[in-house]
């Protein structure tokens, strides 16, 4: 036989020793209680896809693949699931932001561009502004005038009109 046993546990005595440190100490150790994050309604997030173009809204990305929801206002600083709150960002970009490598200005930047830009332009406008962000020029024949009119009476992109071997040719660059 042992010298002495272990008693089992007393239910609720590591609640009545906390509850009398708190008293002594005149503090209160009450957490709250962890919630349940509310999951975003589906016409939401088809709100925000589209906003988007289905797209990455890092401008510099713009991948097209698997989405996140990022709220630009955390949940756990009393963010909403609502679409103003709302940004899709790739799992990368959205990591590359909780490492703190993408502000939270850039975020709420990237925002403010898709609603400008959605307000303005059409998808096909806002693609191509954004090619011509890395390719600088482009050529195009008489229907890709057509196409970037928008962009060309906006004054966002220029037109240079050349002619190479006998044909008539149009470079747009941005402006």
């Amino acid at each position: 036989m042992a010298p002495f046993q272990i008693a089992p546990p007393v239910k609720g005595l590591e609640n009545e020793i906390e509850r009398k440190i708190q008293k002594q100490l005149g503090v209160s150790m009450n957490r709250p209680k962890p919630t349940k994050r509310k999951s975003i309604p589906m016409n939401t997030k088809v709100a925000v896809l589209h906003e988007s173009g289905y797209l990455c809204a890092n401008p510099a990305c713009r991948m097209v693949m698997t989405l996140d929801m990022h709220h630009m206002e955390y949940v756990s600083e009393g963010g909403t699931n609502e679409a103003t709150n709302l940004l899709p960002l790739c799992p990368t970009c959205h990591a590359l932001h909780h490492q703190g490598l993408i502000p939270a200005g850039s975020i709420r930047t990237w925002k403010m561009l898709l609603i400008t830009l959605n307000e303005g332009f059409d998808r096909k406008s806002v693609s191509t502004l954004l090619m011509l962000e890395k390719l600088e020029s482009v050529r195009l024949s008489g229907d890709g005038r057509i196409e970037c009119a928008a962009l060309i009476a906006s004054g966002l992109v220029m037109v240079l009109n050349r002619t190479e071997a006998n044909r008539d040719c149009t470079e747009c660059q941005k402006s």
